[in-house]
């Protein structure tokens, strides 16, 4: 997990032109994604966006409080949903490799309509 986070973090640095505040900003609309997410199936998605978020905050900005709240998460993970989290992370990687982004006024980055 932590090499693909890395990984991650490194395309996310040549791709997007963004903060650490706004990616404090994206951490907490990805969250509340997850928190109404209405299965299971949703649930590892958008956990999986949360994740990647979270890859960036670690590995780019050395952000001490994400590394908190995703080693406090994982620690209490079932094991089934590690993995089907990391695999939908991978997923996740190649998907956002191929779409078109556009900057947001926050700072924040949205994928364009139609790009998936």
């Amino acid at each position: 997990m932590k090499e693909l986070m890395e990984d991650i973090a490194s395309w996310h640095k040549e791709t997007f032109d963004t903060t650490r505040e706004a990616q404090v900003l994206k951490l907490a609309e990805e969250v509340k994604e997850a928190h109404v997410a209405e299965s299971t199936e949703e649930w590892h998605k958008e956990m999986a966006d949360v994740c990647f978020v979270l890859a960036a905050l670690i590995y780019r900005y050395n952000d001490e409080t994400s590394k908190a709240i995703f080693f406090t998460l994982w620690a209490v993970l079932r094991e089934d949903d590690k993995k089907t989290i990391e695999h939908e992370l991978e997923l996740k990687f190649e998907k956002n490799k191929k779409r078109v982004w556009i900057k947001q006024p926050d700072g924040t980055y949205h994928h364009a309509p139609g790009t998936d």
